[in-house]
């Protein structure tokens, strides 16, 4: 029974400790930012696009786009979003990852994020108008589905009311 159980805290003590949460993010640091980007918005009737001069082109771009999905969108949901979205839009990953939208630094693979709290939505431009044009209208999905439940909570008869 005692070689069993040596043997056993022997093999787990091989095992390797699996990567806790604490370490993924730096707590009470601030993420690097190697350079200063120069904000200018552009306003369309539902988006707002947050872009700098790197992305100038995309920026005309992206509004048709994030309209036409807003339209498309509002017409399958049948719903209109009850506020204005902001769009924020990177040259490249390399700027991406520099946002502070996001409370850790994106991956690779991240083509685009929702900020569920301030309905913000980032992402961005990797080289492909398709890709982009894709991740815009899936992140504006989610603005969709977040703004929905929100609505119907204060439509309903004891939504936002407190009774004292």
């Amino acid at each position: 029974m005692k070689r069993t159980l040596l043997l056993l805290s022997t093999l787990l003590g091989l095992v390797p400790a699996p990567r806790l949460s604490a370490q993924f993010f730096a707590f009470g640091q601030n993420k690097i930012q190697y350079r200063d980007f120069d904000w200018r918005v552009r306003k369309g009737p539902h988006v707002d696009i947050y872009y700098y001069p790197a992305e100038a082109e995309l920026a005309s771009v992206a509004l048709d786009y994030a309209e036409a999905s807003y339209d498309t969108l509002a017409l399958r949901f049948g719903h209109e979003a009850g506020a204005r979205i902001p769009l924020i839009v990177y040259a490249s990953h390399v700027d991406f990852e520099q946002t502070n939208v996001l409370p850790f630094t994106p991956p690779e693979q991240l083509l685009g994020a929702t900020d569920f709290l301030k309905r913000r939505v980032t992402l961005p431009f990797r080289g492909s108008l398709a890709e982009f044009r894709h991740t815009l209208r899936h992140e504006l999905t989610h603005v969709f589905q977040l703004s929905i439940p929100t609505e119907a909570y204060y439509q309903s008869p004891r939504g936002g009311q407190v009774q004292l």
